[in-house]
């Protein structure tokens, strides 16, 4: 039953001023709106929706502790008034307390079990604290209540693309731009989607049309860049780099692509100097430092160089999980004597291959080396020396998954010990071979071989198609065929052949491969021991042979990576390799003569 102090003329005179302010608050006239909310405060100090509003207004104009204020009193007079328990959820999310603006939402939505926006909120907190599958759910379900709304299919967008999702990422993104053609940050998402999937051609629609809706956005020229760059049009993605900082002179990440393109032209210095700017204008982006590291490494500063390659697991460049567990990464500071280190796989096969080699000095300092390995390694690793056991399995090593793995007192990352043993130019462990093929599986594929007339030459060609460099680093059968001489028999090397390398198989029969046959790296490494030379581009295969101690040939791209250093012949990982490389980007016909000119003077062992 309600008083009569409720129906009094001050309550009455309280109500027409809050129905005043809720008029001009939707009509975005918010000062005038603030003023009849006071009054109505002042009327009626137990007027919970005047409060709750007043905080909503404050929390437009950015005055987040006057709005606290407001929607703590709004829920102290109404304890179930779901739209303030939504906005101090909001208030806390801004705030970084993240718990408390969980419970907020949470209690919100308990209340207002069908308030689209709630969930839009909670989803956006789950997504931020990386509880993807909760934001995804929540997503949903804004849809399921409000499916005209463009903003949660780009953010349900952004989650697909975290899931990897492609097909349905770019679903939704393009559901979002039909229910709102001018909608800059739907078409700006989808062009980093097709950034993304390499789709170079149309992530530049995608940029093009959102520069056209915002032709001053600095991030949109950035990402036109990384198109052009994507496509090796470096000379055209400087300039739009330029612009992006001409725009926006404080825009680091401008300045970090910009270094990144000036790599690929071999212009080490410039790019040193492009990403010390960009630190100097964001000290907290691990991708600059990340990214510095490579002209460093690649002009042989490695103590330079070294400490910033370890800042690759803090960025989300290859998606690898940060290790982090608090007392147990070792990098050389201390003894390791009668402790168990364990090496974990961080990387990709080339790398386990290239620096396994350190189990050896491990072993030496006194310690008790446990090795993870992926499955395809395992057979050829398992009697690396200085290893005592071998871990076979993909997983990263998290707090989380630490129980898969055999006690031990340390860990190092295998890529990481070249800064743990302050590896330079000169002290490289170099010896070879450190990797030896199984006898049996060398008899069965020497008798699956036959009888050798000819030199025999192992042929690598291309490496993983999602390698960030692979477009420059591997090459197409096609284009290396005309350059093989017929002195020499070929035997593919591939275990993973290409459909369009395929069709070149089909019609040639003098070739011998074994795609089927390659179980693991083992058989690999059997068949690379009965050849008299291999040839490979940069990838694994290169560094087993190395690793083998065959006589190898490596053909590099003109930007290399940074462990074949630049204008060397040689390798000071491999002794005897032999590393053929590019004058100029993409050129690969000047590379292919001197491996004929080479071929033809090739006598049998």
């Amino acid at each position: 039953m309600k008083t009569r102090k409720n129906r009094s003329p001050q309550n009455r005179q309280a109500q027409s001023h809050l129905q005043k302010a809720i008029d001009f608050h939707l009509q975005h006239q918010l000062d005038a709106a603030l003023r009849h909310y006071d009054k109505a405060i002042a009327l009626n100090p137990n007027l919970a929706k005047a409060y709750a509003n007043r905080g909503a207004l404050s929390m437009q104009s950015g005055q987040n502790e006057p709005a606290m204020a407001d929607l703590n009193r709004a829920i102290e007079l109404d304890p179930d008034f779901a739209d303030a328990y939504a906005n101090r959820g909001l208030l806390h999310t801004q705030s970084g307390e993240n718990e408390l603006a969980l419970a907020d939402l949470n209690r919100a939505i308990e209340l207002d079990p069908d308030s689209p926006e709630t969930y839009a909120n909670r989803g956006s907190l789950f997504k931020q604290s990386k509880a993807n599958e909760l934001a995804l759910e929540d997503f949903n379900r804004v849809i399921e209540l409000k499916p005209d709304s463009p903003e949660t299919y780009v953010n349900r967008g952004l989650l697909f693309k975290e899931f990897e999702n492609n097909e349905l990422a770019l679903a939704n993104f393009n559901r979002a731009i039909e229910l709102k053609p001018d909608y800059f940050d739907a078409y700006s998402h989808l062009g980093i989607l097709f950034l993304s999937m390499k789709q170079y051609k149309s992530a530049l629609e995608s940029f093009e049309k959102a520069l056209q809706l915002n032709p001053s956005s600095s991030r949109v020229y950035c990402n036109i860049g990384v198109a052009f760059q994507g496509n090796e049009q470096v000379d055209i993605a400087l300039e739009y780099y330029e612009k992006a900082i001409e725009l926006d002179p404080g825009l680091a990440s401008a300045y970090c692509n910009y270094g990144t393109a000036l790599l690929k032209l071999n212009a080490f210095e410039a790019a040193i100097e492009w990403f010390d700017k960009a630190i100097a204008l964001d000290p907290n982006d691990p991708l600059a430092y990340y990214s510095k590291a490579f002209p460093l490494l690649v002009l042989g500063r490695f103590e330079e160089g070294l400490p910033l390659y370890e800042y690759r697991f803090k960025t989300d460049f290859f998606k690898l999980e940060k290790v982090n567990i608090p007392g147990k990464l070792w990098l050389g500071e201390q003894s390791i004597r009668g402790k168990t280190i364990l090496l974990h796989h961080d990387a990709g096969y080339g790398d386990s291959l290239q620096f396994s080699r350190y189990a050896k000095l491990l072993s030496a300092l006194g310690a008790k080396v446990i090795l993870q390995v992926p499955p395809g390694l395992a057979n050829l690793l398992k009697n690396l020396e200085g290893v005592d056991e071998i871990v076979v399995n993909n997983e990263a090593l998290t707090l989380e998954t630490r129980d898969l793995f055999p006690p031990f007192d340390v860990y190092c990352p295998v890529m990481s010990l070249l800064l743990a043993f302050k590896t330079n130019l000169e002290t490289i462990p170099a010896e070879v071979p450190y990797l030896y093929a199984d006898p049996e599986k060398v008899a069965i594929w020497k008798n699956r071989l036959g009888k050798k007339t000819r030199p025999r030459v192992g042929l690598a060609w291309s490496g993983n198609p999602v390698h960030l460099n692979d477009n420059n680093r591997s090459i197409m059968l096609a284009q290396l065929l005309p350059y093989l001489p017929d002195n020499c028999e070929y035997i593919s090397l591939q275990k993973e052949v290409r459909d369009i390398d395929k069709i070149i198989f089909a019609a040639m029969t003098e070739w011998q491969h074994y795609e089927e046959e390659l179980e693991d790296f083992s058989d690999t490494a059997a068949l690379c021991s009965l050849m008299d030379v291999v040839i490979s581009v940069d990838t694994s295969v290169a560094h087993l042979s190395g690793a083998l101690g065959k006589p190898t040939w490596v053909l590099l791209p003109f930007s290399p990576d940074w462990r074949w250093l630049l204008d060397r012949r040689d390798s000071p990982w491999y002794p005897g390799m032999r590393l053929y490389r590019q004058n100029q980007p993409g050129n690969w016909g000047d590379v292919f003569d001197e491996v004929r000119n080479d071929l033809l003077e090739l006598r049998s062992h």
